[in-house]
């Protein structure tokens, strides 16, 4: 019981510092003059890319992956799913008149990747 609760409270702070990570790209971002899809794009795929930079730099001797070109498949894979995510907010946005707040579904893509 109390190794499901480790994990539990792991998965809170690991969405958590996604969501902060995701909200400091996307008020970054808002500065520059983006296309609102660009815009939406980037703030769901740079945090995943700087969180794996940030892993990589700090597992040392454990490698996630063998070869260059599986992470780079697992990367093309999440970058389609990021462009249906786009694609949904998009339509949201454009023909149901909603507002989406992008950080908090980036930080969900990225702990549901995980």
């Amino acid at each position: 019981m109390r190794s499901e609760g480790k994990r539990r409270l792991g998965l809170a702070l690991y969405f958590a510092g996604m969501l902060a990570l995701a909200a400091l790209i996307s008020w970054l971002f808002s500065y520059v003059p983006l296309h609102p899809w660009l815009h939406a794009f980037l703030v769901f795929a740079t945090p995943k890319l700087l969180t794996d930079i940030l892993a990589a730099l700090f597992q040392g001797s454990k490698k996630k992956y063998i070869f260059f070109e599986d992470y780079l498949r697992e990367l093309l894979l999440f970058f389609a799913v990021v462009a249906v995510c786009v694609l949904a907010v998009a339509a949201v946005q454009q023909y149901l008149h909603g507002m989406v707040w992008l950080p908090l579904l980036a930080a969900a893509i990225a702990l549901i990747w995980r």
